[in-house]
Formats: structure tokens, C-alpha cells, sequence
């Protein structure tokens, strides 16, 4: 490593409330009201090779998982990668490396792979960041470099890839976590100045997913059309047209899912209603960047499934959902 310098300390990220938070739901989000945000740091390395989806220095030996990777990698998986060093090499002079095995997804890319890229500074205005090729499949990642005007290198991943400097931001925060200055940064460099009043209330539905789905949707549809709220499927939308849609929102409600990473690009000081799976304390992803990028925080707790929300779909209580969005025009 040349160097690694520290861009932001390390610091207390304080979140505020619910709004409606109910007294027996507090262990729900107790965990995270404070968290702690390590310092984020700049390197460069020199000479390095990516082995299929991390950097390897054959000078030092060493393989710069914590990088790279969120999971633990095995020590098989770590030789199988140092076979590619019996083929050829393509070589590069520099590149900016962002991601880890989780950053292909719209959440992850988002909160996690962005913000280490505005990391980079300067670099990212005369240096490509490189990505396994797989990532050009995923509008949202080549459209939000199109608008962040930063180049990509994509690269095959059976193949090494010598980076002869490589500039490496380090993660921004534990993931599900903010940095707030750069979490906003992020909506400040996309969210779109809208003429138009911002009054729109917008209902993200997971109706076409394969997975986390509401077993009474239509009725929860119904209540929200009588509220005057747009049922919207984002996954039929490119990214420029979420970014348009989210400019003019006041309320933004859904399942936890990707679609509410969405609340990134609304106007500052809207509102945010989560239905969340009962009994689950360690996914707070979406409460914390409600705070992080000031919107006020409403949820709803539902029977579901199974108790890992991952998979879990969800009953809601359509009277107790109306009396939250009643709530929230107050």
C-alpha cells in the first residue's frame, strides 16, 4: 500500500424515533438508535491483481479481503482464484475499486458502493472504477455512473486483471449504516429539482417479486387508493424514472424491500411508512436512512411468515394501516 488517508472520522450516528413509536415497540429499534460509524480512509495500492472479486499482491502475498468481501471467503475458494496467475494478465494503469460480493443489488449499490465512490474525490474525475461485467446487466448501475459522469471498466472475471494503481475506498459505514454527510451527498448529486408541487404519496409494491410478499394486497391497495396514494411496480421503471417520481414525493410506503432505498431521492422532510415483519429487531435499514437523510419515520408491524423477514411474507392489518395513514397526513 502507497498510502491511506483518513477523508472522514470516525463518529456517533444518532437516530431519531419513530414517530409512532409505540412503548413495547422500542426493543424493535433500540439497538440502532445510536451506532457507532468508523472513520472512513482513502488507499492506494500498487501492483495489485483482482482475482475474479478481490486484489491480490503477489509482492506481499496477501489477498485484501476486508476490502472486498463482507462474508468470510474460504481458503479453497482463495486457491482456486490464484489459478487465474496461469493465464495471461490484461493490464491497466488505474482503477477505483468500490465493491463487495453484495453490491450488484439496488440497495447495496446505492447505500454501500456509492458512497464509497464519491469517496474517491478527484480520482473519480480522471480514474474509471472497475466492475466484473455481469454488473453492465444492471440499469441502475450503468445509468447512475452515466449520471455521475464516471467511467467503467468492465472486466471478465476469468481472466487476472493487473491494476498497476489501484485506489481503494474503504466502506463508509458497517452496511445498513450511513455516513450521513455522504448519504446525502448521494441525494444531493441525483435528486432532481422538481416545478411541480411536491405532494404525490407513492406505494411501492413487491406484487410481482418471487419472494417478501403481502398475502393481502389487494386489500391493502384498496385502502391506500381510497388515501389517495399511487400504486407504483418499480421494477418496471428505469432508474431516471424512479429518480423523476421520487422528486415530487411527499409519502413513500412499502414492504421492506429494495424499493425503499427510493426514499433517497425524495425532498428532504417527507414520510416514510415501513411495514415491517413482527418480532424483527436487526433489520432497521430503512429507519436508519429515513434519519440519515431527514425523513420522518413511520411503521407498522405485521404477521409474517416466518421470522426472517428475508423470505417472510406478511399479513397486514388493513384497519390498524388505516389509522397509520391517517396518522401520517397529520
Amino acid at each position: 500500500m502507497e498510502f491511506e488517508n483518513t477523508v472522514y472520522e470516525a463518529h456517533l450516528a444518532v437516530r431519531k424515533e419513530p414517530v409512532n413509536l409505540h412503548k413495547d415497540d422500542l426493543h424493535l429499534f433500540e439497538k440502532v438508535l445510536t451506532t457507532p460509524i468508523h472513520k472512513t480512509t482513502l488507499s492506494k495500492f500498487k501492483n495489485v491483481s483482482i482475482l475474479k472479486d478481490t486484489f491480490f499482491s503477489l509482492r506481499h502475498f496477501t489477498y485484501y479481503l476486508h476490502h472486498s468481501h463482507l462474508s468470510k471467503v474460504s481458503n479453497k475458494s482463495l486457491l482456486k482464484r490464484r489459478l487465474l496467475f496461469l493465464k495471461p494478465a490484461h493490464t491497466i494503469p488505474r482503477a477505483i475499486w468500490v465493491i463487495n460480493e453484495w453490491s450488484t443489488e439496488y440497495f447495496h449499490w446505492l447505500t454501500d458502493a456509492l458512497p464509497r465512490l464519491l469517496t474517491a474525490g478527484d480520482w473519480q474525475n480522471t480514474t474509471s472504477v472497475i466492475l466484473p461485467k455481469r454488473y453492465a446487466d444492471k440499469p441502475y448501475i450503468t445509468q447512475s455512473l452515466r449520471m455521475l459522469q464516471v467511467e467503467v471498466i468492465f472486466y471478465d472475471p476469468r481472466r487476472r486483471v493487473r491494476v498497476k494503481e489501484l485506489i481503494v475506498p474503504s466502506y463508509t459505514a458497517p452496511t445498513g449504516n450511513y455516513n450521513k454527510t455522504l448519504i446525502q451527498l448521494i441525494r444531493d448529486k441525483f435528486i432532481q429539482k422538481s416545478e411541480h408541487e411536491i405532494n404525490r404519496k407513492v406505494y411501492i409494491s413487491r406484487q410481482k417479486a418471487t419472494k417478501r410478499k403481502i398475502t393481502n394486497e389487494d386489500a391493502v391497495q384498496a385502502v391506500l387508493l381510497r388515501r389517495g396514494y399511487e400504486i407504483h411496480f418499480f421494477e418496471d421503471y428505469s432508474f431516471e424514472k424512479q429518480l423523476e417520481i421520487m422528486s415530487r414525493t411527499k409519502v413513500l410506503a412499502g414492504l421492506h424491500g429494495a424499493g425503499l432505498t427510493n426514499m433517497l431521492f425524495m425532498p428532504p422532510n417527507g414520510r416514510i411508512l415501513e411495514l415491517r415483519n413482527e418480532g424483527d429487531d436487526h433489520n432497521n435499514c430503512f429507519f436508519s436512512l429515513a434519519s440519515a437523510v431527514d425523513q420522518d419515520y413511520f411503521y407498522l408491524v405485521n404477521q409474517g411468515s416466518s421470522r426472517d423477514t428475508y423470505i417472510a411474507d406478511i399479513t397486514v392489518d388493513t384497519t390498524q394501516l388505516d389509522k397509520v395513514l391517517q396518522l401520517m397526513e397529520h
